[in-house]
């Protein structure tokens, strides 16, 4: 198994960045995280810092399975609750792919994306977390609608919520050129998913890939955009010169 990666994390427009991400590679798997501290509960830097660091550590070699992903989740929840105080309840959505070979896991909580994408096109987009996936869901707006949406920050489950941890989780399969993008809300409120997948057609690797999308981002962005995350990885089944 080899991977073409890239990654990159920025405060944008605000004081500091509570985005917090990590990629882990071991010679059997590939451990790709992405976390979004919630700025309005305060100590959203703190939590994503520790669902992050928690989440790689248990995540660092060995076998990918479903109930090892949900576990390390379940775990970093439990670290983020231990660290409420009486003025402040940390909270943090967080992102994981977790591959070994050709076998992946994708788990979220609340409304940062994972996206796996075959022949430029989506095979698979997670489900936010937020009252306007609700919407969604019911039928009243398209998920297109998301990122103009009233609600669309208004999110439905969160790691250290004071509720147990249950992610949405979801086993993959990689085949050979087959790519994965992990992204806060930061990143994909900017980047249409047509242009995901027009810019992974025109890049000849994850860095190409990654840059091609920034560069949209950026041209998008206010004085007081949120931060923004992503990692993208591009998946080969064999090594490649």
């Amino acid at each position: 198994m080899k991977i073409s990666a890239a990654y990159y994390s920025h405060r944008g427009g605000r004081a500091a960045n509570e985005d917090s991400i990590s990629l882990v590679e071991s010679p059997s798997s590939v451990a790709a995280i992405v976390a979004d501290g919630l700025g309005g509960e305060g100590g959203g830097d703190v939590a994503s810092q520790a669902a992050v660091k928690t989440i790689s550590g248990e995540l660092s070699g060995g076998e990918a399975t479903a109930a090892r992903v949900a576990a390390a989740i379940r775990l970093a929840n439990d670290e983020i609750t231990k660290l409420h105080t009486t003025r402040v309840r940390m909270k943090t959505t967080v992102a994981v792919l977790y591959l070994s070979g050709s076998q992946a896991f994708a788990a979220h909580v609340g409304d940062t994306r994972i996206y796996h994408f075959r022949k430029n096109k989506i095979l698979y987009q997670s489900a936010d977390h937020t009252v306007s996936q609700m919407a969604v869901n019911a039928g009243e707006i398209s998920v297109a609608d998301i990122r103009t949406h009233i609600d669309r920050n208004k999110l439905t489950n969160a790691l250290g919520s004071g509720r147990a941890a249950i992610p949405d989780m979801t086993e993959l399969y990689a085949k050979d050129g087959d790519a994965f993008l992990l992204c806060s809300d930061g990143f994909w409120e900017y980047v249409l998913e047509s242009e995901m997948c027009e810019d992974l057609s025109a890049s000849k690797n994850a860095d190409e890939w990654l840059c091609k999308m920034r560069d949209k981002l950026e041209s998008r962005l206010t004085p007081t955009s949120d931060n923004h995350s992503a990692i993208a990885i591009i998946y080969f089944h064999e090594e490649r010169e």
